[in-house]
């Protein structure tokens, strides 16, 4: 084993928390960003005014609002984080786990020293094109 790649069961620690950590921090933000796509109270409406002229601050407004209409639940912006949740981690574990993998073999020989068919940036590209392809099927 190198020190370029962490053990497998590492990877998927890692890789899982930050798929978590990742969809945590984001889906309060894609909520409100919904809300305020589809609630017409903040949509640019038939009068033609654009969103910035009709409210100051529209997404700190939204935030407002549902917290407002959700008893100041701050729950409101995770609902449905499930599935985000779980696609995050899946995917983020077979990125990962596919990129160092092939990364590993491409770089590292059997004794664990640098070498193989290409340098460090090659291994790196062309690792990243597989672990994309993998997660795109």
């Amino acid at each position: 084993m190198s020190s370029l790649n962490l053990p497998l069961h590492q990877t998927i620690i890692a890789s899982t928390a930050a798929g978590v950590s990742s969809t945590l921090l984001g889906h309060p933000l894609d909520t409100i960003k919904v809300h305020i796509q589809t609630n017409p109270t903040f949509a640019a409406g038939a009068s033609g005014a654009s969103l910035q002229s009709r409210y100051r601050y529209p997404t700190a407004r939204a935030a407002q609002y549902l917290l407002r209409t959700n008893a100041y639940s701050p729950m409101v912006f995770f609902r449905g984080i499930g599935p985000p949740i779980m696609n995050a981690a899946v995917m983020n574990v077979l990125t990962f786990a596919v990129f160092n993998r092939v990364k590993e073999g491409l770089v590292v020989a059997d004794d664990g020293q640098q070498s193989g068919i290409c340098g460090g940036y090659c291994a790196s590209l062309i690792a990243g094109i597989v672990s994309g392809l993998a997660s795109a099927f």
